[in-house]
């Protein structure tokens, strides 16, 4: 069976204990958060695989915690019935980039394709997965081309869609007291990467 949506949607991917761990090593890295400019608007990252290189890779819960679940014969089970391109190359040996974003007041993500942070690469798979959904607005938008299809933020939900399909996330809308400790609206997202010689 033929499956219509651009991207695998996957709901509940971590259980309760991997979520506190993630949540701590959040709270933990609030200080390596840099602001970045992106389509001339600041926005807030961590790009892990340059925080924990080489072996260091396996100190931090969220890299060992995606790589696990991304990976997982669930996820690839998801994939059944997608005729993209994308998809037939995940289960290839590539890299990918994980970065924890925030979004914080009046910032957003205007129409774009993922591209990867090295210029011998090609970003094929991009996935996001929300850490927190309280707040209004920040919905993704997928444009396949024929549709836009509409995504609204899910605590614990993943979204895995070819980095080659336009796409943008709206302005999130918070209520309450602003601050630094605000609880803004957080993404792991990041990007597979393969070779021209994967073509070959």
């Amino acid at each position: 069976m033929t499956v219509n949506l651009p991207y695998v949607r996957i709901d509940n991917l971590f259980n309760d204990r991997d979520l506190k761990l993630i949540d701590a090593d959040m709270n933990e890295m609030e200080e390596l958060y840099k602001p970045l400019y992106f389509q001339e608007t600041q926005v807030y990252r961590v790009r892990l695989d340059e925080v924990y290189t080489g072996t260091r890779r396996s100190e931090s819960a969220i890299l060992q915690l995606i790589q696990k679940n991304l990976y997982s014969e669930e996820t690839i089970a998801k994939f059944k019935g997608y005729n993209d391109l994308a998809y037939e190359l995940y289960s290839i040996p590539h890299s990918f980039n994980t970065t924890v974003s925030q979004m914080r007041e009046s910032q957003e993500y205007r129409w774009h394709k993922d591209i990867s942070f090295n210029s011998n690469l090609w970003a094929f798979m991009s996935f996001m997965w929300y850490a927190n959904d309280d707040f209004k607005g920040g919905e993704l938008l997928i444009d396949d081309g024929i549709k836009k299809h509409i995504i609204k933020p899910q605590r614990n939900m993943l979204i895995l869609m070819p980095a080659y399909y336009l796409h943008k996330v709206n302005r999130p809308v918070y209520e309450g007291q602003l601050g630094e400790d605000f609880n803004w609206r957080t993404t792991i997202n990041g990007f597979m990467n393969c070779t021209g010689a994967t073509f070959g």
